[in-house]
């Protein structure tokens, strides 16, 4: 099967614009420099590779989805994944994983996974022949993004190995602190159009996500254009847990990772900036916090020790995080007894160190404060909701590694 004949006459159009830049008003120049140019020479001819050697037993597998829809539409991972553009939107972050893992995920319910490590050949055959889409969690250092020359040698790079490795698309994950009004707020922006318009020419249909904070505005000193940021990107993954990053009051100790009245004013900031529901997906923890308790009082409040994060005291810095199977292991180790805080919405125990007696407080979420969260899809008119991470369940054969995944994934819209 040779496909150079449906994408060529793309590239071609494609190249043209992108070598093609706006400077000042209305005055175009030809690429940035040689060194551009010679990067764009080199993205054309990574472009083919995946047409001439594939690792999927059908090749057809190999192609974006987006393109192979316009190409195959009668292909059955295509009839998928075109079905599942029309269902509500499960995104799923997976971290590198072995097959034994990642074999087991609800693939009736996913519809997007951000690969937030290698591309992994075999997953993403596997991926597109469920009709699932296939992105890459991809950074850029703060300093470049001023810099119209290393912005755009940082799409073309990214575009390169999205190409290569058959994705569908581009999650984008930068978290940095920028002050308001700065250039790199100005280029933020920037750069999420120009991944936005690039990635739609060369890849017609492929998705372009954003990573937001659990609330617009200036979390964690993330002075961002919000709302530009939503009208460029394809889809906003609010990231609805993390929420104590920052503590400013009184007094200093462990809290709920994921509060339901906090996601719930986190998504309203979005859609009161203008960003349209179909857009925003609410992502949710599959993980929680490990507390040690400097005090425990009578109340259960176990107080914990100040560890600033930008500009706050008190953050969330001082527990550590961990996969939601290591809280349901720990709590049945210690024979713990479940609490829930009616305030958050959400689960918590606390145990007592079994050398030095220490208090240990653990705040994660579960099936219950979970839907509480996912029934704002509905009643926010979402897009969809997501998960960090995919990985966080067990994945063992046991009984009751089975029974833990087919409530954490059967809860999911």
């Amino acid at each position: 099967m040779d496909c150079r004949r449906f994408f060529l006459p793309i590239l071609a159009f494609s190249f043209l614009v992108l070598l093609l830049q706006v400077e000042g008003r209305g005055r175009l120049r030809l690429g940035h420099d040689r060194k551009l140019a010679s990067h764009q020479r080199k993205f054309a001819s990574h472009l083919r590779k995946p047409l001439r050697s594939c690792g999927c037993n059908d090749r057809r597998l190999c192609m974006p989805l987006p393109i192979a829809s316009l190409k195959y539409p009668e292909a059955p991972h295509v009839q998928n994944y075109l079905l599942k553009k029309n269902k509500t939107e499960v995104f799923a972050f997976v971290l590198d994983c072995e097959e034994s893992v990642w074999s087991k995920f609800n693939w009736n319910k996913l519809t997007t996974i951000a690969l937030a490590g290698k591309a992994n050949t075999d997953l993403i055959c596997h991926a597109h022949e469920n009709g699932v889409a296939v992105v890459s969690l991809e950074n850029i250092p703060k300093d470049q993004l001023p810099n119209a020359t290393a912005r755009s040698a940082w799409v073309n790079e990214r575009l390169m190995y999205a190409m290569s490795n058959s994705m569908d698309g581009i999650n984008i994950d930068f978290e940095d602190p920028i002050d308001d009004q700065s250039p790199e707020m100005e280029g933020l922006s920037s750069l999420v159009q120009e991944t936005v318009e690039a990635f739609h020419k060369i890849i017609p249909g492929s998705q372009v996500s954003y990573d937001v904070a659990w609330k617009a505005g200036g979390i964690d000193g993330r002075f961002y254009d919000y709302k530009a940021i939503g009208e460029y990107s394809d889809l906003v993954f609010i990231m609805a847990y993390d929420e104590m990053s920052q503590i400013f009051d009184e007094p200093c100790n462990a809290r709920a990772n994921s509060g339901l009245m906090k996601a719930i004013e986190g998504i309203d900031s979005y859609l009161q900036l203008g960003i349209p529901g179909n857009k925003l997906v609410i992502g949710v923890p599959w993980y929680g916090y490990r507390y040690s308790c400097i005090d425990f009082d009578e109340n259960e409040t176990c107080y914990i020790e100040e560890v600033p994060f930008r500009g706050a005291n008190c953050s969330d810095a001082a527990g550590s995080q961990h996969p939601y199977s290591y809280m349901v292991e720990t709590q049945k180790e210690y024979n713990a007894t479940y609490r829930w805080d009616k305030e958050t919405s959400t689960p918590y125990y606390t145990i007592q160190d079994k050398e030095t007696g220490q208090y240990i407080q653990m705040r994660f979420d579960d099936a219950p404060s979970l839907e509480y969260k996912y029934a704002l899809v509905k009643e926010k008119s979402l897009r969809g909701v997501g998960m960090w991470t995919a990985n966080f369940l067990d994945y063992s054969d046991t009984l009751e590694a089975a029974e833990q995944r087919a409530l954490m994934w059967g809860i999911m819209p």
